[in-house]
């Protein structure tokens, strides 16, 4: 048992904090009335939960971070805590009952699935006499440090397959699956246009189809694969049942079930019109959906991946490892955000000279070859070769 700020204050929702040696309570006892830090330590990074026949913990939320958005973690009037997470240390902030009267803890916690449960208690007794906060003379050591992970550097508490699931996701949802998005807007030639000069250029322009298919295709295999590995890692951290219980797990689960839509999609696509013909008004239709949903899932695939760097920082263990991911993903969507503006000029500049309107025809039609017909696998006509 520690003494806590008399006041609450934002430091308490720092989960990587060090309570100072001066605030320990050297006894089993705590202080009527005051505000304390109950600090329970388990053999093996768990989840517990904590009752006490008296007194109110504060709401910290259910991995002790500050944060609720994952799930409360009092109840009971405040008489519990349960907390979500594996950690080995965990800080409580705890204000004890103004009635001088024996406070009993007691513990219960698991490691997971496998790891059958653990019990422990412990009592503390009123003490009005207690030294104030503070007064623990000069030289003590300082308070342990608090639950941000079950090892020395922050990072090794992390199950491996979490790990894998953030690299498969960053190259599925940050690479392939964009990179296969833009190849149908950027790759293919404007209608008219004759053929590049450029070998290499020509053969992508020919291939633009082939590229946006095999692109998402392997993008999607990622990221069924890291979903996969997602889904066992929480089945070893947290047991059955526990699954689509933070933010980032229903963003993700959103974006990939959208991934998963548009193979299945395009299989329901309306035949492209001959030439001459005009598109129906069924695959105009069509064209529409699939370039939402695409699009859709790219971005709900941004706010998938950021949530999930911060759940590495600030509940699986992982806060320097999870930091440095957040970082490296923000530069990586500024750079291709960056490269995507360049592509859109270069693109305006191409149909200016080749007289075509970036979102219209003289007919007054949305046009825009480019953006329309991602999707259409009919063979096109064969181009002249380089000039």
């Amino acid at each position: 048992m520690y003494y806590a700020a008399e006041q609450p204050t934002d430091d308490e929702m720092v989960p990587d904090r060090t309570i100072p040696g001066s605030w320990a309570i050297n006894a089993a006892e705590y202080k009527p009335g005051a505000r304390h830090t109950l600090v329970v330590t388990i053999p093996d990074p768990g989840e517990f939960l904590i009752t006490a026949t008296a007194g109110i913990f504060r709401e910290l939320g259910s991995h002790d971070d500050g944060r609720t958005n994952y799930g409360a973690g009092t109840g009971c009037g405040g008489a519990r805590y349960n907390l979500r997470e594996s950690w080995r240390t965990t800080l409580l902030v705890w204000t004890a009952p103004e009635t001088a009267e024996t406070v009993s803890f007691k513990v219960t916690t698991a490691t997971g699935k496998h790891g059958g449960f653990r019990n422990n208690a412990a009592s503390f007794v009123a003490n009005e006499n207690l030294p104030p906060r503070g007064s623990t003379p000069a030289g003590a050591p300082p308070g342990p440090p608090a639950s941000g992970s079950a090892s020395v550097d922050g990072d090794e508490g992390m199950n491996g397959k979490f790990v894998a699931h953030g690299w498969f996701m960053a190259a599925a949802w940050a690479v392939m699956i964009p990179f296969g998005i833009f190849s149908a807007r950027y790759a293919r030639s404007p209608p008219g246009a004759p053929p590049s000069r450029s070998d290499a250029v020509e053969t992508i322009r020919r291939g633009w189809f082939k590229l946006h298919v095999w692109l998402n295709s392997i993008g999607l295999v990622l990221a069924l694969i890291g979903g996969l590995l997602s889904y066992s890692a929480v089945e070893e951290e947290l047991g059955d049942g526990m699954h689509l219980r933070s933010a980032h797990a229903y963003w993700g689960a959103a974006t990939l079930l959208l991934g998963i839509n548009q193979p299945l999609n395009a299989f329901t696509r309306p035949p492209a019109p001959g030439p001459g013909e005009d598109k129906s008004k069924e695959r105009r239709r069509w064209e529409k959906v699939h370039r939402f949903l695409a699009w859709a899932a790219l971005m709900l695939s941004i706010v998938a991946m950021d949530t999930g760097t911060e759940a590495a920082m600030n509940v699986w263990g992982a806060p320097k490892g999870g930091k440095a991911a957040n970082s490296a993903y923000i530069a990586w969507v500024w750079m291709v955000l960056l490269a995507t503006c360049i592509a859109e000029v270069f693109r305006w500049r191409e149909r200016q000279r080749l007289g075509i309107p970036m979102w219209g025809d003289a007919e007054g039609r949305t046009m825009n070859r480019n953006f329309v017909e991602l999707s259409e696998i009919e063979d096109e006509p064969e181009r002249a070769g380089p000039r």
